[in-house]
Order: C-alpha cells, then sequence, then structure tokens
C-alpha cells in the first residue's frame, strides 16, 4: 500500500536536511555548471526519445488560464493591440498582448534552478543574491535556451492506485514510484524525463476548486510526492520532472522547507521541474496503446533573468 501521514503530523527539519546531503549533485558537472541534470542527457537519451515514437502522434501538454479564480489568483493577461474590427484598409494585421506571471498555478511552467533558495544557497551552492529586483544572475531560464530533448515515461499514479486522483495527505513514496514502474513494464533509463500524473484536474473537477486550499487559508492542499522520492529519483537518474500539480505533497511536514520536492530538485539535484502540466490526454492516449514512453521536447522562453517560463511540453507517441 502507499505510504500514509496525516496533515498534523510534523517532522524533524533534520530529516529533511539529511536527504538534501545525501542527493546533492553541487560541484559533479563543476563549479560554475547552471544546467543540473538536464547534463545526464546525452545522444543516448535522445535517440532513446525518437526510438519511442511509433505513431508520430503529438499531445500537448502546456495550458495557460486565463479567467481568474481561487486555483488562479494570479491569471495572464490577454488582449488584442490590433484586429480586424479596428481596421479598414483591405489588408490588416492581428496583434496581441500577452502578460504572465511564469510561476501561477494556473500555467504550465518550468522552474530555472534559480527559482527556490534554501538557507541562503541555490543550485551549486550560488548565492541567493544573485537574484536581484533586475532578475536572476545565474541559473537563469537561459541556461536552457537549447531546449530540452529526451525519452519521457509517464507514471499514472491515480491508473495505478485504481482512484480518479490522488489526495494530498496519501503522498506518493519512493516505493511506489519503483512499484508503478513496474506495473507499467517500464525501465527507467538514466536522462529520462519523469512525467508524474496525480489526478489534480479530476481532484479539482469532483471537488471544487475550494478543495486545494486548506479551509480558511492560502495555504495549498495538493497531491504530490514524498521527501523519500529524492534519493529515488537521483538513482534512476531522472534529468527532468513534470506534474500535473506542484510536485510536492502540501502542506508540507516540515518547517523552513516549506516545499521540499522543490528545495531537493531545483536546489541540491538541480534538476528543473514543470509544474501543471496537463497530462489527461496523454495519460488516455498511452492507457489505450498499452505504453507509457514517448519523445518529449520542452522549449522555454529565453528570457535573460527570468526565475521560469511557460511552457508547451509536447509527447510524441
Amino acid at each position: 500500500m502507499h505510504g500514509q501521514r496525516t496533515l498534523t503530523d510534523p517532522r524533524p527539519q533534520a530529516e529533511a536536511d539529511a536527504v538534501f546531503a545525501e542527493v546533492s549533485n553541487w560541484g559533479r558537472w563543476g563549479p560554475d555548471d547552471e544546467l543540473g541534470t538536464v547534463n545526464l542527457i546525452d545522444a543516448t537519451s535522445v535517440r532513446a526519445g525518437f526510438d519511442a515514437v511509433l505513431t508520430g502522434e503529438r499531445i500537448g501538454c502546456g495550458v495557460l488560464e486565463l479567467a481568474s479564480s481561487i486555483s488562479n489568483p494570479a491569471p495572464a493577461q490577454h488582449f488584442m493591440v490590433l484586429a480586424p474590427d479596428t481596421q479598414t484598409a483591405d489588408y490588416g494585421i492581428c496583434r496581441d498582448f500577452l502578460a504572465f506571471p511564469p510561476h501561477g498555478p494556473g500555467i504550465t511552467h518550468i522552474d530555472a534552478l534559480c527559482h527556490v533558495f534554501y538557507k541562503g544557497l541555490m543550485y551549486n551552492g550560488r548565492p541567493a543574491a544573485d537574484v536581484t529586483s533586475s532578475g536572476a544572475q545565474s541559473h537563469a531560464i537561459t541556461a536552457f535556451r537549447d531546449g530540452i530533448t529526451t525519452r519521457g515515461v509517464l507514471l499514472d499514479l491515480p491508473r495505478f492506485r485504481g482512484v480518479d486522483f490522488l489526495e494530498p495527505d496519501e503522498p506518493v513514496r519512493s516505493d511506489e514510484l519503483s512499484r508503478a514502474t513496474e506495473a507499467a513494464g517500464l525501465e527507467i533509463r538514466v536522462g529520462d524525463a519523469l512525467v508524474v500524473r496525480v489526478g489534480r484536474r479530476a481532484r479539482r473537477d469532483t471537488l471544487g476548486a475550494e478543495a486545494e486550499y486548506l479551509p480558511g487559508s492560502r495555504h495549498l492542499r495538493l497531491a504530490g510526492l514524498d521527501i523519500d522520492c529524492l534519493p529515488w529519483l537521483r538513482e534512476q537518474g531522472v534529468s527532468v520532472m513534470i506534474s500535473d500539480a506542484g510536485h510536492d505533497a502540501l502542506p508540507s511536514p516540515f518547517g523552513p522547507a516549506v516545499s521540499p520536492l522543490h528545495v531537493g530538485c531545483l536546489i541540491y539535484l538541480g534538476m528543473p521541474l514543470v509544474d501543471n502540466a496537463q497530462l489527461d490526454r496523454l495519460a488516455e492516449a498511452c492507457a489505450s496503446r498499452g505504453r507509457s514512453d514517448f519523445l518529449l521536447t520542452l522549449n522555454p522562453l529565453s528570457i535573460e533573468g527570468c526565475t521560469g517560463s511557460p511552457v508547451n511540453p509536447v509527447a510524441v507517441l
């Protein structure tokens, strides 16, 4: 059975710190490295992605919600600058204006390695002071300007558990990741992108957006992974992780590390994370075809100094 805890079970911060130290990749690829686990993607990883393409069907997994709601309090803003109804000439042009918070809960985005700091430090021991009001001076999203292309593997955890969606107080533990991988007939290879579905949208559709927050607060309540998954991710050689929620089982049982998966992945592993992907179509397509691997491409916007970027992960089956 999957592990369970209640939301009121605190855990000592020393436990989290010990895991962070265990999985640290600081210095592994040199003192000036800004790619982190993306270094694990080599020609073999890319070829494995292309080898997984059987039908050529493409499934985009990105969303950008424009409507304001309790689950999307700071939505992207879109309006037209020029449109046909404002022009009378035979030739016209359409132009838009789009503004967005790259880390919003209603937008699929990739976190740069400067997005989170802990005890004053970012990945590879860089000081948090590298990020100022002018933007990030190191570990910005531009580190991934060449895109990320590799083999993707899907773990559809609600399907594995036989439920419609996961609950926040039933976090995914490392042994369940192993069993779900085996049940899917997968072998995770070094450089793979791990795509983890917890059924966030199914839960929100069933219970309402209010169920994503603790009553009377603005603290998120989302299904996700337990901190004991971090050593498993390092051992498997995962290069990037994608979730339909925020990766962390929230609220966190730890004190200062309020998002321990983000701290462990971004700061210590150096693993970029993609939050809030739309994985339902991909999960259905994989289930109907009896497969769980595909070519995955991620192409963030190359914005100087930015701590993240909207992204549309595309799976090619």
